[in-house]
């Protein structure tokens, strides 16, 4: 299989070094064993395979997920690290992945049981890489987050009765979810540059959005898309009497994106044309930016990411489920871009903030989620066994 012969390296191509930075040391050697689930053991692993000395036992657990099988799907991993001396403006450390093809039965997982997702374990390591949508960071500690999402697996599930049957990219079950099967890799010409930052923060009124997105994009979408994609827009009809307030709650964004065209090198249309960046847009954007947001209930209840979701979901899964395995992945990561984040009912409103914030304990503020700060912002010590340094992990 190509896969066992190809290292698929996970330094973000998002932004070059610096001329500043210095030279990296040579690679570590890679683990001795597959790095599988829980996630709390995964990073523990990569810990100690970069020789990082850290108190673990300070930093934020991630979330368990019980029934998790062995290795499996081809979604366990080897991996090794390089390290440089920490500078400003400069990644200290950058990580390579080598699946493990031997375990490559198809993975029976639980019902993913976070923002009610169902078999979209797809959604982890997109939601981690948004870590990096923090208002206030520099692009180089951006850089760090995506680099991070990029060390998980990226899932492919298809749901059998009450299960998910999961494989990992480039392999994704079989019809029936009885084994995994690769994935055929067009060949897509390379991304433009990136543009730089917008300068508007992005937010509803969804039609505004768009329009937003598309002109600093420079992307219009050809007629046949762009009729499908109004379709399904229609379809998106808030309640009667819901609007969305003025920019809050780290909710609206700024973007940079770069395009390529949609036709592989077979003419096929199944290179997904887009990729984007974005981040929140917080109080040194706009005097509203980082309040709560205060909206009323929808359908309801104070569940409005569940509740956008089950507007849009029916027309979405069917055109996901007819669209090429590149075309499909894009899709999902720009829909999963979207705003969507936590509410809480207050005074008969709802009190939202915006992934990767949270509320606090009484509702009145947004603050970051503990497992998007790094050691530096949680006040621990990292020891990288080079001077002067120190890692975000």
């Amino acid at each position: 299989m190509k896969t066992i012969l190809i290292l698929v390296a996970l330094a973000t191509g998002a932004m070059a070094d610096a001329d500043h930075c210095p030279a990296f040391r040579d690679w570590r050697a890679w683990t001795d064993h597959c790095i599988w689930f829980p996630m709390n053991t995964l990073r523990h692993d990569l810990i100690h395979a970069c020789d990082i000395k850290v108190d673990e036992t300070k930093m934020a657990a991630f979330p368990n997920i019980p029934g998790i099988p062995d290795k499996c799907g081809h979604c366990s991993f080897k991996a090794r690290c390089r390290k440089r001396a920490k500078t400003d403006g400069c990644n200290p450390i950058e990580f390579e992945r080598q699946p493990c093809n031997e375990h490559g039965d198809v993975c029976t997982m639980p019902q993913f049981p976070l923002y009610n997702l169902g078999c979209r374990y797809e959604y982890a390591p997109i939601f981690l890489k948004q870590c990096a949508n923090q208002a206030g960071i520099a692009d180089w500690q951006r850089a760090m987050w995506w680099q991070k999402g990029k060390v998980l697996p990226k899932f492919h599930c298809t749901e059998v009765g009450e299960q998910c049957k999961c494989c990992c990219h480039p392999y994704e079950p079989n019809e029936d979810g009885t084994a995994c099967v690769e994935i055929p890799e067009p060949e897509c010409p390379a991304f433009s540059e990136w543009t730089g930052w917008s300068d508007k923060c992005m937010w509803f009124p969804i039609e505004e959005m768009k329009e937003d997105f598309a002109t600093h994009c420079d992307y219009r979408a050809p007629a046949e898309e762009k009729e499908k994609a109004d379709e399904m827009m229609k379809k998106l009809k808030l309640p009667e009497g819901f609007h969305f307030p003025d920019k809050c709650g780290y909710c609206s964004f700024k973007l940079k994106c770069s395009k390529r065209a949609v036709e592989s090198t077979a003419g096929k249309k199944e290179c997904f044309p887009l990729r984007v960046q974005k981040k929140a847009c917080g109080p040194d954007d706009c005097e509203t930016c980082g309040n709560v947001c205060v909206v009323d209930k929808m359908m309801g209840s104070c569940n409005i990411t569940d509740n956008i979701r089950k507007l849009i979901g029916p027309g979405l899964k069917s055109r996901l489920k007819k669209a090429p395995p590149g075309m499909r992945d894009g899709m999902m990561t720009m829909i999963a871009g979207m705003p969507h984040g936590k509410c809480i009912e207050k005074d008969d409103k709802c009190h939202c903030c915006c992934h990767p914030y949270d509320l606090n304990a009484d509702g009145t503020s947004c603050v970051l989620k503990d497992i998007c700060k790094s050691p530096e912002q949680m006040g621990i010590e990292v020891d990288m066994n080079l001077p002067a340094e120190s890692f975000w992990f």
